[in-house]
């Protein structure tokens, strides 16, 4: 129960705090990034959806071009003559180079297809988390001027302070 996100909830908890946010600072910079906030992770449910789905035109594809290229390897088994092909031992070991060899690109190719579509659903997903971090740090720019140490301990403010727009009240709220 604790260990998966409910993107429902997600959803409904970035409208309560755009909300929250819109009815205490209104028409704020801070509001603005709340609604993005609210689009983006409604978008992120709808990814998430999608990345759950097998994507089966990809995974037929896939299938035709394994089915395709074990065909392929099969009939250059068939049509391999090997009486009088090894003449010498030389032969012989060039021959098992060269299975080898064949044995470990066929399986490469195998894995880049097999993980294909895990690739590019987690290429889609870093996306969408690349994302959630920039907005994390627009929000972490927004909140610089309000940090309530400040009504701690004041201090003068110079040439090159930031504006500060909440009142104390506010400020603590």
């Amino acid at each position: 129960m604790y260990r998966d996100l409910d993107a429902g909830k997600i959803v409904d908890t970035a409208a309560a705090l755009r909300d929250r946010i819109s009815e205490r600072f209104a028409e704020s910079g801070l509001s603005r990034v709340a609604d993005d906030l609210l689009a983006v992770s409604r978008e992120a449910a709808s990814l998430s959806v999608w990345l759950a789905r097998p994507n089966r035109w990809l995974r037929a594809g896939v299938a035709l071009a394994l089915v395709v290229l074990l065909a392929a390897l099969v009939g250059a088994l068939a049509s391999l003559r090997v009486q009088g092909a090894f003449a010498n031992l030389s032969d012989v070991f060039q021959g098992l180079e060269a299975l080898v060899n064949d044995v470990v690109f066929v399986g490469i190719g195998i894995f880049f297809l097999i993980t294909w579509e895990r690739r590019l659903k987690r290429r889609r997903a870093l996306q969408a988390l690349h994302t959630l971090r920039s907005m994390a740090h627009i929000i972490d720019m927004h909140q610089l001027t309000k940090d309530p140490g400040r009504l701690a301990i004041p201090g003068a403010d110079t040439a090159a302070s930031p504006r500060r727009l909440t009142s104390p009240f506010e400020l603590t709220r």
